[in-house]
């Protein structure tokens, strides 16, 4: 990237990426992003599933001292991007790294952490089941994306030095912004092109997530269509999917509208928070 004109003095960013999955070469369009206004740095792992085991031990502690020792030679001021993956592990880092500051943000980033592995083991326990309740799903992003967009604004609240009052509304407003980003992206896996979104198309549906456009499509769905999505999910479960019928799947949620109707969702969510 060509970055003679960017202001000199930028601050640093440091974005770490998934460790397998969501690579840095994927989160080109992200750092291209940044560059003008910021002095960007990105890990790159090598992929997990790759690593013979005489590479020896790599466990979430040595994750977590990798991240703080990558935070320790950049600048004090150096901010941070977790893409998916790596959000409890630098969130660990940076409350490990705060342990001689406010006692207020250990609290946070512990109790955000304990939410967010919940968060991730119901989404597992739900995985492949047409059963769960739309209920259901906003209880596991409200525990994962939001939980870790409120943390984030609460902690700079409270580097801030603003009042408690402002602090909960700091809290609030990370909360329903991640609330509405997880809704945006679930959208955009079933009708945005993998060049475009970054990861594969209909990564969800593969992983056996069922997110709310697939709980919508189902509302719109005859009988004989709804047999059919759930034996398409019990075929991926046994790890037997084609790419044709996840397709099929994609195509009757862009039929029944539903990738509109979690925009509205997202949309009236929003404006009830106002």
């Amino acid at each position: 990237f060509d970055t003679e004109d960017a202001p000199k003095n930028r601050p640093e960013l440091l974005i770490v990426a998934p460790l397998s999955g969501h690579y840095a070469t994927l989160l080109r369009g992200t750092v291209e992003a940044f560059l003008p206004t910021h002095d960007v740095y990105i890990t790159d792992w090598t992929d997990a599933r790759m690593a013979p085991i005489w590479f020896g031990r790599f466990d979430l502690d040595d994750y977590i001292d990798h991240i703080r020792d990558m935070l320790d030679f950049l600048d004090a001021g150096v901010h941070v991007l977790a893409v998916c993956q790596p959000g409890p592990p630098v969130l660990a880092a940076i409350a490990m790294m705060a342990e001689d500051g406010d006692p207020h943000l250990i609290e946070i980033f512990a109790a955000t952490i304990g939410r967010m592995a919940e968060g991730e083991l119901l989404q597992l326990e739900g995985s492949f089941d047409l059963d769960i309740t739309e209920s259901n799903y906003f209880d596991v992003i409200d525990r994962k994306s939001a939980a870790l967009l409120a943390a984030a604004c609460e902690a700079g609240a409270i580097l801030g030095g603003v009042t408690r009052a402002e602090r909960r509304r700091l809290a609030a407003f990370g909360r329903d912004l991640g609330l509405a980003f997880q809704l945006k992206d679930d959208a955009l896996d079933y009708d945005t092109q993998a060049a475009t979104l970054g990861k594969r198309q209909y990564a969800d549906l593969h992983e056996g997530k069922v997110t709310l456009p697939l709980l919508l499509t189902l509302k719109r769905c005859s009988s004989s269509e709804c047999e059919q999505i759930a034996g398409l999910l019990k075929a991926a479960a046994r790890r037997s999917e084609g790419k044709l019928r996840r397709g099929e799947v994609a195509a009757l949620a862009i039929r029944g509208r539903v990738v509109e109707c979690a925009r509205d969702a997202r949309g009236c969510h929003a404006q009830n928070r106002r």
